[in-house]
C-alpha cells in the first residue's frame, strides 16, 4: 500500500476547515497541490465530463481506479474518492474499497442513491436507497479497510431527493452507528438555509463535508460560524467548469484571428508545461545512465 504522507484525519483534527479542491487526472490535482487546497477530490462529475459522458454510473470503477492510481502517484496532498453510489451492493463495495486503499486513496465517498445514480443537479427525479440497504454497504467498507486512516464518507442525498431534514438526521444518525466517519450533506439550495437546518438538529460530533456548488456565494468564515463541526468543503467541479471556458475562448480566437499571436500572452510557455511533466528529471535521468553506460565500457 502506498503511504499517505498526510491523511485527512490529521487534517480535520485542528480547528480549521480544510479546503478542497474536484480533480479529474493527475494535471488538476497536482494544481490544486500547488495552488494550496489541504486535499482533492476525485470528482466523478469532472471525470465524466473529461470523458464526454454523462454523470450517470457510465464509467466503471476500474476507470476510476486507473485515473485514480496515477494521481496518486503524482501529488503528496490527501486524495478523497468521490465514488458515486458504491459501484454495486455491500460486495461491490467491499471490493472497491481493497483496491482503492491499495492505490493510495486516503478516504472514500459513498452516497445513498439508487445504482446506476444520477448526478445531484440534473432536473430529474433522484432515488435513494433504504437506509438498511446503505448502511449494510458502510458496514462492509468498515469491515474491509486495513487501517482506520482510510475514512469512510457517507453521503447523504436526502436534501437533494427532497425527503427533508428529519430523513436526513435519521438516515446520518444510522450511518455513523455503523462506521461512517464523517458525513457529508449534500443540498442545491442557493444558499446555507438547508445546511444550518441539518446541522442545528444533528446532535453529533461526527466531522461534516459540505459542497458549496449551488451556494457559492457563502465564505469560508460564514461557513466556519455555522459549526465547528464542518471540517471540509468541496469545490467539486470548478477546475473542470474553468477548464473548458478557457479552451473554447483559446481556440475561438485562434479561429476569429487566423494566429495564435493574440493568445500567447494568456497560456503557458511550452517550457512551463515541461515543468508539470518533469521533462528535466527525465532528461537528466537519461543523461546520468549514459554516463554509467560509459563508465562501464
Amino acid at each position: 500500500m502506498r503511504k499517505l504522507i498526510y491523511t485527512l484525519r490529521e487534517s480535520f483534527s485542528n480547528n480549521n476547515i480544510s479546503k478542497i479542491a474536484g480533480c479529474h487526472n493527475p494535471l488538476s490535482a497536482k494544481l490544486a497541490q500547488e495552488a494550496g487546497f489541504e486535499a482533492v477530490w476525485f470528482s466523478g462529475f469532472e471525470y465524466s465530463t473529461s470523458m464526454c459522458l454523462p454523470d450517470a454510473s457510465i464509467l466503471t470503477m476500474s476507470d476510476h481506479l486507473s485515473m485514480i492510481s496515477s494521481i496518486t502517484r503524482t501529488i503528496h496532498i490527501p486524495l478523497i474518492a468521490d465514488c458515486d453510489s458504491g459501484f454495486g451492493d455491500a460486495n461491490n463495495v467491499a471490493y472497491m474499497v481493497k483496491e482503492y486503499e491499495q492505490a493510495g486513496v486516503a478516504g472514500v465517498c459513498i452516497e445513498d442513491k439508487v445504482f446506476p445514480k444520477l448526478n445531484s443537479f440534473c432536473d430529474k427525479k433522484q432515488d435513494l436507497i433504504s437506509t438498511e440497504e446503505f448502511c449494510l454497504k458502510l458496514l462492509s467498507a468498515n469491515n474491509v479497510r486495513s487501517s482506520k486512516e482510510f475514512m469512510i464518507i457517507a453521503r447523504l442525498e436526502s436534501l437533494i431527493a427532497g425527503k427533508g431534514i428529519e430523513d436526513a438526521v435519521s438516515r446520518a444518525n444510522a450511518y455513523i452507528k455503523v462506521g461512517a466517519d464523517i458525513i457529508l450533506i449534500h443540498s442545491k439550495a442557493s444558499d446555507v438555509s438547508e445546511i444550518k437546518q441539518f446541522i442545528n438538529n444533528f446532535d453529533s460530533l461526527t466531522p461534516i463535508i459540505i459542497i458549496p456548488t449551488t451556494y457559492y456565494k457563502t465564505t469560508i468564515e460564514e461557513i466556519h460560524e455555522i459549526s465547528p463541526n464542518i471540517k471540509g468543503v468541496i469545490y467539486a467541479n470548478q477546475g473542470i467548469r474553468a477548464s473548458i471556458q478557457a479552451i473554447k475562448s483559446t481556440y475561438a480566437n485562434i479561429l476569429a484571428n487566423g494566429t495564435s499571436e493574440k493568445v500567447e500572452n494568456d497560456i503557458i510557455s511550452i517550457q512551463e508545461a515541461f515543468l508539470y511533466q518533469g521533462m528535466e528529471e527525465y532528461v537528466q535521468n537519461y543523461e546520468y545512465l549514459k554516463r554509467e553506460f560509459n563508465n562501464l565500457l
